[in-house]
C-alpha cells in the first residue's frame, strides 16, 4: 500500500516512494514525536528494500518509542540478521531484553563486547546484568573496568562495588 503522510505542516508535498525519501521521511516523523509514523515509513521501506539493516534498526526505535517491546526486538533482530555487528541493534537489543529475558540480555551484551570489548557502556549494563543475576563477581569486576573507563558512570546502590575496586 502506498504510505500517507499524516496533517500538519511537516507533511511531504509528496508520497515518499525512494528508500531516502521514506528513510527522510520516517526521520521528520520520528524528529516530530510521531513514532506510529515512523514506523510506517520504516516498514515501507523493508517492503521494497528487505535488506536494509538500518531501517529494521530504525523501526526498531520507533516501536520501542511506541512501547512495543516485541515489535522492537523483532526488528532489532532483522537489523542484526542483516549485518551481524551492527552494534546500535545489539545495543538496544539487549535493553530490550533485559526487562523480559535477563539471561538472553546477558547474552546479546556478551557478543556485543566481543565487537567492543572496551566499551564503557557495554562493560557498565552487562555488569550490572550479571551482578543483579547471580554472577556478582563478575558483574562487578565489569562495572569496575566500566568505570575506570568513564568516571561519569555511577553503580546503582543496590550493587555494592569491592573496596578494591576502582
Amino acid at each position: 500500500g502506498a504510505v500517507v503522510a499524516g496533517g500538519g505542516s511537516s507533511s511531504p508535498t509528496t508520497t515518499p516512494t525512494t528508500p531516502t525519501q521514506l528513510f527522510s521521511a520516517g526521520f521528520a516523523a520520528q524528529t516530530a514525536g510521531n513514532p506510529k509514523l515512523a514506523a510506517t515509513y520504516y516498514s515501507e521501506v523493508l517492503l521494497k528494500y528487505p535488506k536494509e539493516a538500518n531501517a529494521a534498526y530504525d523501526l526498531g526505535v520507533a516501536e520501542g518509542s511506541l512501547g512495543n517491546a516485541a515489535a522492537a526486538e523483532a526488528a532489532y533482530r532483522r537489523a542484526l540478521a542483516i549485518n551481524p555487528r551492527m552494534t546500535s541493534a545489539l545495543f538496544n537489543l539487549a535493553d530490550a531484553q533485559s526487562g523480559t529475558n535477563p539471561e538472553a540480555a546477558i547474552a546479546t551484551l556478551r557478543r556485543l563486547l566481543k565487537i567492543l570489548p572496551k566499551d564503557a557502556d557495554t562493560q557498565f549494563n552487562l555488569g550490572l546484568l550479571l551482578a543483579r543475576h547471580g554472577k556478582l563477581a563478575e558483574g562487578q569486576a565489569l562495572l569496575a573496568k566500566a568505570i575506570a573507563t568513564d568516571p561519569s558512570l555511577h553503580v546503582p546502590s543496590d550493587i555494592k562495588l569491592p573496596a578494591s575496586a576502582g
